[in-house]
């Protein structure tokens, strides 16, 4: 994902069909502002905890952040753009 620009990062993302916490740190792997690594890594952090949480409910496996990638991204963006 180095040296990609935005639209490849957003085309990449989207398409994305494996579990939200792989698809955070491989997006944060283009971040560079260290303010932007932070919101990232508390995201994984966030999203490991709603994990652990819906696999206790539930018994299985469940990709918390699917319908929210796009609201995810679009969060990183700012950040790095910004």
């Amino acid at each position: 994902m180095k040296g990609k620009d935005v639209e490849e990062v957003i085309g990449y993302a989207m398409g994305l069909e494996e579990d939200s916490i792989i698809f955070c740190y491989q997006i944060m792997e283009v971040i560079k502002s260290d303010r932007a690594r932070k919101l990232g890594k508390a995201i994984v952090g966030q999203e490991k905890q709603h994990v652990l949480k819906f696999l206790e409910i539930k018994g299985e496996w469940v990709d918390p952040l699917r319908d929210r990638r796009e609201l995810f991204l679009g969060t990183i963006l700012r950040e790095v753009m910004g």
